[in-house]
């Protein structure tokens, strides 16, 4: 994973039948590539910007 790579993520289960919503974020910094998994920050379509691991999100 890079800074600019599109992510899925910010998962949450929208339906009754139980099909699961996500969006679409844009990795806009590694802050501790050091760490495994790496520590990055998300950028999602809502303005919001938020601190994940690595393994929270898949690239897409």
């Amino acid at each position: 994973m890079k800074a600019g790579d599109l992510v899925y993520g910010d998962w949450k289960e929208e339906f009754p039948d139980g099909d699961i919503m996500c969006s679409v974020g844009l990795i806009v910094c590694i802050e501790y590539p050091e760490t495994h998994p790496e520590l990055i920050s998300v950028l999602w379509p809502d303005n919001t910007v938020e601190q994940l691991y690595a393994d929270d999100v898949e690239l897409l």
